[in-house]
């Protein structure tokens, strides 16, 4: 009934198509990708096009992550594991006027499970193995458990409820360091959730809930690809001749040992009060929400990947002092970088005119403070040089948004709404290096950058839509049970911000903070919603034009040597292109075929296309060029999924309590071909690929237990997630793959 493209997946559904990071679920929902970062533990998210150029604090994702309705501001600590989850509901296309922070692209909302009154325990175990080089058997095993107590004394009993959820995930790496002789693309990772429901009034519900969660790698490894020759390669004698070489699949060599660890915590409150009937209105209620959140991440992580001593870099703490200069590891050490946030938002709903009008107003504030301390090292036989650049980041955010729907007819419902936000980035960035000759000794630290800037960034952003059902009575005597369509429009809008690393100026070479400008995107959408064949057929359709103005994009260019230090000068920053146009369509059907057999599929259709864009950077020269008419990268033109799924009964000879269901599931997923650069960037190119798993579950024990057999990417389907573009420094490419085969045997048991 709700005029919005939305997904909504529930915990049946996430575990039978294997669902166990929030990263997953991409394969189940049209037009949402998640792409694939160097260091395996952030959540960089697109859908329609629209995602998080840099996973940095001075970034707002283009698509927002909640949990229980708190915003997860960051890449790093949003990647979530699937523990004790009720729902995932993945809204596609801007959203800001129904609660939350204002997204361009979407939402994802995970929603937990909340504590009720009955004792309630369940344990999961999943065990296997993935086709990886030098692992032993069973080198995959992922674990949960879920406790829900009622507090059934005194004056608690039927007013307290609790339950606490563990989850962990141990997976083997299937990228092989033959150098050091380590797998990579590993998984590890440990995650608690608890939760209080307090029911201190029949009209007033109280939960509180808190988390910690931890994600320690290797971090990914790649195939490095030679693109072209550069400068920098006479700093790195062998890079060359490695990149050239050839090599197993799934191998690489790497000379520094990365790891990735990053800890996220954080508690929030949701109260919710049914304030019932007031004058003028037949419902209302009001909703309050608050949190804190803390991520602390700590990394060192190997730039080029190959077996020579080049470039390394690593995420620092509060607290480094930069270490003994004669050492020239110390600079890379530290204490975790820290990053807190506190959230609020008040948010009222109510009806009136015997429910014909409804309405949700809410206002939302949001503070956001971290402090990021990054060291590099250049270490080969020509150059010694350590930096590191200590980073403040001082953000907030305010809005009040407000929408408003009413029935005109019965079967006609009209529906505005209108966001004002107000966005404020602050940033303070330094840079301190140390420079001496190969082999020598650094004698002092020398600071040659120091600048803070802040800005803000304000929007009024709209939405309206029209909405019409179809009367029962028009639907008699045809297999049709209920069909709506609709006509939505919707704006989005992102604030700008500050590259917190500062760039040298292309013709002094002099170090300075870049700014970019905000984004905003206009959506245009219609579909229709269906339910036939006494609802045993759900088909939901959409079809979308968006005006994208202003987009973030970043790149990496060499600007030469304009100090004259021998070392080329590569920036990484971002830009702001003219204007693109993006276009789409999404399908998906579920369907009840009766006797246990189940249906289920879905069709994403995407194109974005460069407007103008014609200061934008090569991939490959980092000269200026122009991208108007081009397509976007990490964004796929199609995404097919299919699945199929019976339910047989199974008379078992013995006590009654072992004879079930046995329920095989075979899922197809396509995806076409991408570039995740520019088109010109060659090795940054994935064809077309096709991926197929299965499960056999057998569920038995009225259904509290069920044991199943699994298998994910049963081809052995070899393809890219991702490229690093290293061509304009190290004249290298850096590739990064999917998970290889891998199957294994799953537990589940309800107390």
């Amino acid at each position: 009934d709700t005029p919005v493209s939305v997904t909504a997946l529930s915990a049946e559904r996430l575990r039978e198509a294997g669902v166990n990071r929030i990263d997953d679920i991409q394969e189940l929902v049209p037009n949402l990708t998640f792409q694939t970062s160097s260091t395996g533990t952030e959540a960089l998210v697109y859908i329609r096009g629209v995602g998080l150029p840099r996973a940095l604090t001075s970034f707002d994702p283009g698509v927002g992550i909640y949990i229980d309705g708190i915003y997860l501001p960051r890449a790093q600590g949003s990647l979530l594991d699937v523990v004790d989850i009720a729902q995932i509901e993945v809204l596609r296309g801007p959203q800001g006027t129904l609660f939350g922070k204002n997204t361009v692209g979407g939402a994802v909302n995970f929603t937990t499970q909340k504590p009720t009154d009955q004792f309630e325990a369940e344990v999961f175990v999943r065990t296997g193995n993935v086709d990886a080089p030098k692992t032993s058997f069973l080198n995959l095993v992922d674990t949960r458990a879920m406790l829900n107590i009622p507090i059934n004394f005194g004056p608690l009993e039927d007013k307290v409820f609790t339950r606490l959820a563990f989850g962990s995930q141990n997976r083997a790496g299937y990228m092989y360091n033959t150098l050091l002789e380590q797998g990579w693309n590993d998984r590890n990772s440990v995650a608690f959730l608890g939760s209080v429901r307090i029911l201190p009034h029949e009209d007033v519900t109280i939960d509180i809930s808190g988390n910690w969660d931890r994600s320690h790698s290797r971090g990914q490894g790649a195939e490095c690809v030679f693109v072209q020759p550069t400068g920098l390669q006479a700093l790195q004698p062998g890079l060359v001749e490695y990149c050239q070489s050839e090599r197993e699949d799934y191998h690489f060599a790497a000379d520094w040992p990365q790891f990735f660890d990053i800890t996220s915590m954080g508690s929030w409150g949701v109260l919710n009060w049914d304030v019932g009937e007031l004058p003028g209105l037949d419902e209302f209620s009001v909703k309050l929400l608050g949190s804190w959140r803390q991520q602390r991440i700590r990394g060192f992580g190997d730039v080029d990947l190959t077996p020579t001593p080049a470039v390394n870099n690593a995420g620092l703490g509060d607290t480094q002092p930069f270490g003994d200069v004669d050492d020239p590891n110390d600079a890379l050490r530290g204490l975790p970088t820290r990053a807190q946030q506190f959230q609020g938002e008040l948010q009222v709903n109510g009806a009136a005119l015997d429910g014909r009008l409804n309405f949700v107003s809410g206002y939302f504030v949001f503070w956001e403070n971290s402090h990021v301390q990054q060291g590099s090292q250049a270490l080969t036989d020509t150059l010694n040089q350590r930096t590191v650049r200590p980073q403040f980041t001082d953000n907030w955010s305010w809005a009040i948004y407000s929408q408003t729907s009413y029935d005109v007819l019965d079967w006609l419902q009209l529906t505005g709404g209108l966001r004002y936000t107000e966005d404020k980035k602050g940033v303070t960035s330094e840079n301190f290096a140390c420079v001496s000759e190969p082999g020598g000794t650094c004698v002092d630290w020398l600071q040659d950058f120091n600048e803070s800037n802040s800005a803000i960034f304000t929007a009024w952003s709209p939405m309206g839509s029209i909405a019409a059902t179809v009367p029962g009575d028009l639907l008699d005597g045809t297999p049709v049970d209920h069909f709506m369509t609709y006509f939505t429009y919707s704006q989005g809008f992102r604030g700008g911000g500050f590259n917190v690393i500062p760039q040298p100026n292309e013709d002094t070479g002099v170090l300075q903070l870049q700014s970019f400008g905000p984004e905003t995107l206009g959506s245009f959408e219609m579909g229709f919603k269906m339910l036939a064949f006494d609802r045993r057929l759900s088909t939901n359709l959409s079809v979308f034009l968006a005006k994208y103005d202003n987009i973030q994009v970043t790149s990496v260019r060499d600007l030469g040597d304009p100090d004259g230090d021998g070392v080329p000068n590569i920036a990484q920053e971002t830009l702001n292109a003219a204007s693109a146009t993006t276009k789409g369509i999404e399908l998906e059907t579920l369907l009840n075929l009766g006797e246990g057999w189940r249906l289920e599929g879905s069709v994403g259709l995407f194109e974005g296309v460069y407007g103008e864009f014609l200061e934008a950077v090569s991939d490959m020269t980092g000269e200026t060029i122009d991208r108007s008419g081009e397509t976007f990268n990490r964004v796929p033109e199609m995404q097919v999924h299919m699945a199929v799924q019976h339910a047989w009964p199974i008379e078992m000879p013995g006590p009654e309590w072992i004879s079930g269901y046995l329920t095989p599931r075979l899922d197809w997923y396509y995806q076409s071909k991408v570039h995740f650069f520019g088109p010109e960037f060659w090795p940054g190119r994935q064809s077309g690929y096709n991926l197929i798993h299965s499960r056999l579950a057998y569920s038995f024990n009225d259904d509290l237990t069920q044991i199943a057999l699994w298998g994910q990417n049963l081809t052995n389907q070899r393809y890219l997630t991702n490229s690093l573009p290293l061509a304009t420094s190290f004249g290298i490419a850096l590739d990064l793959y999917g998970m290889p085969r891998s199957y294994g045997v799953e537990i589940k048991h309800v107390f």
